[in-house]
């Protein structure tokens, strides 16, 4: 009795301790990254948005790179051809296409207005995890939506204010959908992947996705935009790389202890690790 009464113990302890540091980690990697946009932002008034998101994940690509060298001990990718092709597929949607617009809109809208909307993916990918994945609907996620709904149109553009650009709220929401798509795939697809290798193979892909643009671009990148774009990417990269590693932790929690078969199936009811981490997918 004593022996069960002290595991037991040590079990709770542990999931205590484990999701106090998940909640710490999300909020750190939150605040990194919220700066990170933040200096994205001040970039895109300075120069073109295609040329923000490529630089922005063309600088960050390298740490994240030097990262998983770190965290997995080898120099070489160690994926077959077809994951890195579907997460790159995943990247172009999220920090290629998913990017662009959302700077696009930051350089046409105020942040405080567009960052908001963009920012609800982890509202979205929950009500797509219901949809296409089986999981239980809740009475929370009624009211966030409901609270996300009313925020969008009190933050609708109005006549006094010039400097607002009305296709920016509904392009804001389909940038966070793009991003909740991006959740989704990741789970079904890529969940084992190293963290720092998955971003770095997304960021590359975006990354090469956004070059594609640069010759159409007439406007030139200022030694402004540039800096700016170099801040953004290096509080970008432990940013991203931070939130993903919580995923992970919470995925490998969700798997571990097979034997207690109870608790197990309370587990696979649970929403996917990206759907309980704000921000995991910002650009």
């Amino acid at each position: 009795m004593r022996v069960c009464l002290k595991a037991s113990a040590g079990r709770v302890t542990s999931a205590v301790s484990g999701a106090v540091a998940a909640i710490f980690f999300t909020v750190a990697g939150c605040f990194i990254v919220s700066f990170s946009q933040l200096t994205g932002k001040m970039a895109a008034d300075r120069i073109h948005p295609v040329f923000v998101c490529g630089l922005r994940f063309g600088l960050a690509a390298p740490v994240c790179y030097l990262a998983g060298v770190w965290e997995t001990g080898s120099w070489g990718l160690d994926m077959p051809l077809r994951l890195f092709v579907i997460i790159g597929g995943i990247g172009v949607l999220a920090w290629g296409a998913g990017a662009l617009l959302f700077y696009t809109l930051m350089a046409r809208d105020s942040m405080h207005r567009v960052s908001p909307v963009c920012n609800s993916v982890s509202i979205w990918t929950v009500a797509l995890a219901i949809v296409f994945l089986g999981e239980p609907f809740f009475p929370a996620l009624g009211v966030a939506l409901a609270l996300l709904v009313i925020g969008i149109v009190l933050m609708s553009p109005s006549h006094a204010g010039t400097q607002r650009w009305k296709p920016a709220l509904p392009l804001a929401l389909l940038v966070a959908l793009m991003w909740a798509v991006n959740l989704i795939l990741t789970k079904l697809f890529v969940a084992d992947v190293p963290r720092s290798i998955f971003v770095f193979v997304k960021m590359l892909w975006a990354t090469g996705f956004h070059a594609l643009f640069f010759p159409a671009i007439k406007s030139r990148i200022t030694r402004g935009g540039f800096w700016f774009c170099a801040v953004s990417a290096v509080l970008l990269a432990p940013g991203d790389i931070l939130l993903h590693r919580v995923g992970q932790a919470q995925d490998r929690r969700g798997k571990g202890d097979q034997h207690d078969r109870r608790d197990q199936r309370t587990r696979d009811r649970e929403p996917p690790h990206a759907c309980r981490i704000l921000g995991s997918s910002a650009a």
